[in-house]
């Protein structure tokens, strides 16, 4: 049997149905309940294979232990009889579940292509053919989102163009460690790299936008220092290219579109979309909360929605409201963890330069955004083919 056919395949397609509910059937519906409870066994009982079955690498074990911690946690939060309510447009309760759920869809699929690329399955080819499906459901996403919209705004008597922030630019950007793995085909890996950071760019999202032009960079100079020869004149050529129909599409895209422009006005004021606000008061109940427990413990799950009716938008000081020391304690392990498997992969071109912009993104992200709780599964299926590596032969790292 090919290895592209085979369990691991039938967990990301479960992935793929679920992330595409909206589109291919409606929200919410048996369908999306049905592939969300399998994806949840599935990652549950690899959670658990995984412990008992390797010597696990010290990333994974520092997340088993972040992942107890945020259980815990998530498990009081359901038996609390306490509600909070997210301030949108009309004030959102949070369901009980919802925090387990986030933490469980971001976590736990790392142990599942964790236990993949112990077992060979994640071959450079198999990864390679995953890209390409992912990146296809994420682009019908990113569509839908935006037809959505347009749709909301002609109901209302909006008949003009209709621009949004996209959310679906973070899984563009979560692709963007897996590009390495095309190298043996140039011209399709230059390809997929303009359309992910097209992609980003039309998405709106500013921090992506940052983060993915820190990537683009990195690659294409990672892509370049590695060439040699008559390979070098190629990858000038491909590079020249890709440089200039990104920089006349950036030039298109700030002169059509008011919201590009907006944007980009608003980072070079130094607009944080009302993080400052977020910052602030959460900093604010920080400082007048003397209580020793909170300061080791935290508040608990959720708790800076209850404080500033919204996530903190920035992991440090998410865990520090709502798991305290404790919390950004086992955060910074995480990361060092990470680097640690860096410098493990360091004699491995290739794992090193997929494994460093995983870390890059993922600290990036934990800055202004959600990482933790928002890994995504190519991140997940980076880390399993990485981390795989660090415990055997790199056999299982071939076409």
């Amino acid at each position: 049997m090919k290895p592209y056919l085979n369990n691991c395949t039938f967990y990301i397609l479960l992935w793929g149905i679920y992330y595409l509910q909206g589109t291919l059937y409606p929200s919410g519906s048996i369908i999306s309940q049905g592939a969300l409870a399998l994806i949840m066994l599935i990652s549950l009982y690899y959670c658990f294979k995984v412990n008992i079955t390797y010597k696990l690498p010290i990333f994974m074990r520092v997340l088993n232990v972040f992942l107890v911690v945020l259980s815990v946690y998530g498990m009081l939060f359901m038996l609390s009889p306490t509600q909070v309510y997210f301030e949108n447009i009309i004030s959102t309760p949070a369901t009980k579940h919802e925090y387990l759920k986030t933490i469980y869809m971001s976590l736990l699929p790392i142990y599942v292509m964790y236990h993949y690329g112990r077992r060979g399955v994640l071959t450079t080819s198999y990864v390679c053919r995953f890209t390409i499906l992912w990146l296809f459901i994420v682009i019908v996403q990113f569509v839908r989102l935006q037809n959505d919209a347009m749709a909301a705004a002609s109901e209302m008597g909006i008949t003009e163009d209709i621009e949004i922030v996209n959310n679906i630019a973070y899984d563009f950007l979560h692709l963007f460690p897996l590009i390495f793995l095309w190298r043996a085909k140039p011209f399709v890996q230059y390809l997929l790299t303009a359309v992910i950071f097209a992609f980003i760019l039309v998405g709106m999202k500013r921090g992506v936008i940052v983060i993915g032009a820190v990537c683009l960079m990195w690659f294409l100079y990672s892509i370049w220092r590695t060439s040699k020869g008559r390979q070098r004149y190629a990858v000038a050529f491909l590079t020249i290219v890709l440089l200039s129909l990104g920089i006349g599409y950036i030039s298109d895209l700030y002169s059509t579109s008011p919201l590009f422009q907006q944007r980009i006005e608003q980072t070079l004021e130094g607009s944080t979309s009302n993080r400052d606000t977020i910052y602030g008061s959460l900093w604010q109940y920080f400082n007048d909360d003397l209580s020793l427990t909170h300061f080791l413990l935290g508040n608990g799950a959720f708790f800076t929605v209850t404080v500033a009716g919204n996530f903190a938008h920035n992991d440090w000081l998410e865990l520090l409201i709502n798991q305290g020391l404790l919390g950004v304690a086992i955060y910074i392990a995480y990361f060092i963890s990470l680097v640690y498997t860096l410098y493990r992969l360091r004699h491995n071109k290739q794992l090193y330069a997929i494994m460093a912009m995983i870390v890059f993104i993922m600290f990036a992200s934990s800055l202004f955004s959600m990482s933790y709780s928002s890994l995504g599964l190519p991140i997940a299926m980076g880390l399993g083919y990485c981390l795989s590596a660090t415990n055997q032969s790199p056999h299982n790292h071939q076409q």
